[in-house]
């Protein structure tokens, strides 16, 4: 999925950035994601599990340990190293006026691909919930 940047004028933003659409899966795939590749990682996220019908943040260095290697799993790589800073709350609001806070969280370390499909998928949709609040985001390098 392309995204689309006929709504926003780059150009008068930003004098060097094309106005051209930046082709994603194009750039993942110079990247030569390979299983085993190492690569250098960083993902803003809400880490938090549902209970009750209810999101909960997680709060706890191991909760969020256990979030982000089942995040892992679920897209294609486990975790060398994790190293969490910032720790914020954002604040917001619902469609319907309710206000709604979520617990953000920057993970930076290394992780090493397990499934290519998948971890593009990852970086390419984002992962975890909070995305509208711009949470989820996986960036990622690789690593010499």
């Amino acid at each position: 999925m392309q995204p689309d940047w006929n709504r926003i004028n780059l150009e008068s933003w930003f004098a060097d950035v094309p106005s051209t659409p930046i082709d994603l899966v194009e750039k993942l795939s110079m990247m030569s994601i390979s299983k085993g590749r190492r690569f250098r990682y960083r993902l803003r996220a809400n880490p938090s599990v549902c209970q009750n019908g209810k999101r909960v943040g997680l709060y706890s260095e191991g909760d969020q340990d256990k979030w982000i290697n089942r995040q892992g799993d679920r897209h294609g790589f486990s975790l060398l190293s994790i190293h969490r800073n910032e720790e914020q709350v954002i604040t917001g609001k619902r469609r319907i006026g309710q206000p709604i806070k979520l617990n953000s969280v920057l993970f930076d370390g290394i992780l090493v691909v397990k499934d290519e499909d998948l971890l593009s998928e990852g970086v390419l949709n984002g992962i975890g919930h909070g995305k509208a609040m711009g949470l989820g985001l996986l960036s990622i390098v690789p690593r010499n």
